[in-house]
């Protein structure tokens, strides 16, 4: 392991590891709600959602919360389908349209009925001793009350990142300012897989934790294992701070528009150094 390089991940981790960091990410809305039960949900509903430019994912987001009166446990555990099919009339969001929305959230009810909370649900189908959660998020993504044709679930079959399954049971599973832990008794932060975006894809390779150009399980996975000879009990510790690099525009896909220069990962990154290199020459 680079000592030099775990102390460039866990500064940056610090700065990050912050409530104000929040705002811009779909996490922020599980932040508003007090009791465990409305945590959880709302967590797996902004989860699922977790994808497309962040201001949309965000005002998507309040619209559904606000539709549920920021009652998500309730409103699931008491809806018709005739209700969230009424109550959603009209709604769309990329490829997510009234009667996909209605399918999912009429099915978390369903599942809620059956299971009361998620945790009950993930308990019965991860297995605590695996290596990872795989079992965890194909009990997810191929359950059957979860129904398919919602559109909002990965498919396992077609070699998925599921990457806002990954991002959810991280949620869930860690516990620090941002995470929540309340799943931390059930299942240990070393079993989880980074949430593979293109953010983290681009600045994986850029960092030399895969040369993997395919966003897969299969890259997740790998990026993982790589980041546990930083830490091993929480490889994923890092993801938050490391996508957000990517987000906020520091990492651009265009090296030549990345801000190298206030990069905190620039002594670590392949292509920041190379940059670095030629300029000095210039």
């Amino acid at each position: 392991m680079d000592k030099d390089f775990k102390k460039i991940l866990d500064k940056l981790y610090i700065e990050m590891n912050s409530l104000e960091k929040v705002g811009k990410d779909p996490v922020s809305f599980p932040h508003k709600f007090e009791k465990e039960k409305d945590i959880e949900i709302s967590a797996f509903i902004s989860a699922c959602f977790a994808f497309g430019n962040v201001n949309k994912i965000i005002e998507t987001l309040e619209r559904i919360f606000n539709t549920m009166n920021y009652e998500p446990y309730y409103y699931l555990k008491t809806s018709t389908k005739k209700d969230i099919l009424k109550d959603f009339k009209g709604f769309v969001y990329r490829f997510v349209n009234e009667n996909s929305i209605g399918e999912f959230l009429y099915s978390l009810g369903i599942l809620l009925k059956k299971h009361g909370r998620l945790i009950d649900f993930a308990e019965e189908n991860a297995i605590k001793t695996a290596e990872n959660i795989f079992n965890g998020i194909n009990s997810f993504a191929d359950n059957p009350d979860l129904i398919k044709k919602s559109n909002l679930l990965p498919d396992i079959t077609k070699k998925s990142p599921c990457k806002r399954l990954n991002l959810f049971f991280r949620w869930m599973v860690r516990k620090d300012n941002v995470d929540f832990g309340l799943w931390s008794g059930k299942l240990k932060p070393s079993q989880l897989i980074i949430p593979l975006d293109t953010h983290i894809l681009r600045i994986s390779k850029r960092l030399g934790f895969t040369k993997r150009k395919n966003s897969s399980l299969k890259t997740a996975i790998e990026i993982t294992e790589n980041l546990k000879q930083f830490n091993p009990s929480d490889p994923v510790k890092y993801d938050f701070s490391l996508c957000h690099t990517g987000i906020q525009g520091i990492c651009n896909a265009d090296i030549n528009k990345a801000k190298c220069t206030f990069c905190s990962l620039q002594p670590c990154c392949i292509e920041g150094k190379m940059k670095k290199k030629i300029l000095a020459e210039d």
